[in-house]
């Protein structure tokens, strides 16, 4: 498949993102008019009513960030193309993606064996995913260490990306990737990201499953044998 080639999306994708773009479009206009009120009665508003104003606006904004995952989402479900780049591009990608999110949580990303490796282009979107996962799970007790490397697998290539996080209960191992699955009460996240990267790495063949245990949680992730064709060289 080119580059230029565009992947099919599944009907029940379109249909969400349909409602997608709708909704946002509702939730800008909200926006602005909940700002424009606020600003015109302004003066006449107490402590309490300011409050009011503001929570509004957040939860808008947090209803058009949910929007903006459902779209990620159905974006993951579409057919991948098969462009391949070096896992340490990728990495590199998912890396400069969650500089931020690394730098506040003052965590450690260590990389090894991956040099000679290339993946499916999707991959980077996939790390990033489970970057953000560990450091959203990360343990306050001891700096956040996460780790990814690779190994063969039979015909395939494994990725390993493991943290020094909580973890997790291991009967929750499969639940987990489940659309909107959120495992504790944490209002951070909407229990999208790894379902997101499970439907990604589906679409170009490859498989994930979680482990969890003492040190933390690890994701492996077996991706399809080496096509020959390269995008970044």
């Amino acid at each position: 498949m080119s580059s230029d080639a565009k992947p099919a999306y599944d009907p029940a994708d379109l249909l969400l993102f349909q409602v997608v773009h709708d909704v946002r479009a509702l939730l800008r206009k909200s926006h602005t008019r909940t700002q424009i009120l606020q600003q015109q009665i302004e003066q006449l508003c107490d402590d309490s009513a300011r409050g009011f104003f503001e929570e509004v606006l957040s939860s808008q904004r947090e209803l058009d960030r949910l929007m903006v995952r459902l779209a990620a989402y159905a974006e993951a479900g579409r057919a991948a193309s098969h462009e391949w780049i070096k896992l340490d591009v990728a990495i590199l990608g998912a890396k400069l993606q969650m500089k931020s999110a690394l730098e506040e949580a003052g965590a450690q990303l260590i990389v090894s064996d991956t040099a000679a490796v290339r993946a499916p282009a999707p991959i980077q979107s996939v790390l990033a995913e489970l970057i953000g996962n560990s450091i959203r799970f990360r343990d306050p007790g001891r700096p956040l260490r996460i780790a990814i490397s690779t190994t063969p697998a039979g015909d395939r290539r494994r990725i390993r990306l493991s943290d020094n996080g909580r973890g997790w209960n291991r009967e929750h191992s499969e639940r987990m990737f489940e659309p909107l699955r959120k495992l504790d009460a944490s209002p951070d996240g909407f229990g999208l990201g790894l379902a997101i990267a499970r439907r990604t790495i589906e679409g170009f063949g490859g498989e994930i499953r979680a482990e969890s245990d003492s040190t933390g949680g690890v994701f492996l992730i077996d991706i399809p044998a080496d096509d020959g064709s390269i995008v970044d060289s």
